[in-house]
């Protein structure tokens, strides 16, 4: 692994990041993104032109969950895979949780982060199922 890549360092970055996955705190997720993201969901590439409005996204699609259930979000198994000195690809999977701490759902995703300045941004994130996870 590059020497400037940190493995804790980005672990933590996407466990925060999978902590905040909630609707109490989806309003400050936008540090976690570059000023530009792009997700993939099967064969949906969607663009946002800002964090904000790619958190705004995030907020329509969390409501219908916190309806059936949907609590929070703990970080699993992540897997890290250096691209270039500032770049990572990092795929991990996640349980998500009720309010009562049950198992709500497994969901699985990837991403493209980038190394600016010491902080990490997810540029890029690809949903996929947890059987295509890539170790």
């Amino acid at each position: 692994m590059n020497a400037s890549i940190d493995r804790v360092a980005i672990t933590d970055f996407i466990r925060r990041y999978s902590g905040d996955f909630k609707v109490s705190t989806v309003s400050g997720m936008s540090q976690y993104f570059c000023d530009k993201v792009t997700t993939v969901h099967d064969n949906e590439v969607s663009q946002y032109s800002s964090s904000a409005e790619f958190v705004e996204s995030i907020t329509q699609s969390l409501m219908p969950l916190v309806e059936e259930g949907f609590s929070h979000t703990i970080l699993d198994e992540i897997h890290i895979h250096p691209l270039r000195d500032h770049s990572i690809f990092v795929s991990a999977n996640y349980s998500r949780l009720n309010n009562a701490g049950g198992l709500f759902a497994k969901v699985g995703a990837s991403y493209v982060v980038i190394q600016d300045g010491g902080e990490f941004k997810i540029a890029v994130i690809l949903g996929q199922d947890l059987d295509n996870l890539i170790r």
